[in-house]
């Protein structure tokens, strides 16, 4: 049986668009920097190779957080402002 991976310290999600809503694609460790390079640079090939129109974001699980960047064919990776909280 596969052991279960420990609990992620700092938990992300990439999220695809290609049809007017965002859906889950994986969760990941954004704590661990070559985890989260990893996973913009395998979305830009992805995304590249679309037929479609297709658009990637990565979030924060914790809402407080939110949007962390999004991926456009047209612009690549962009990293989202953060707003200051009240």
């Amino acid at each position: 049986m596969p052991k279960a991976k420990p609990k992620a310290s700092k938990p992300m999600k990439l999220q695809a668009n290609t049809a007017g809503a965002w859906k889950d694609v994986i969760t990941f460790d954004g704590a661990e920097d070559h985890v989260t390079d990893e996973v913009m640079n395998n979305v830009h090939f992805l995304g590249i190779h679309d037929s479609g129109n297709a658009s990637f974001r990565i979030i924060a699980i914790d809402p407080l957080i939110g949007v962390l960047a999004r991926w456009t064919r047209a612009e690549g990776w962009k990293k989202e402002q953060r707003r200051a909280q009240r």
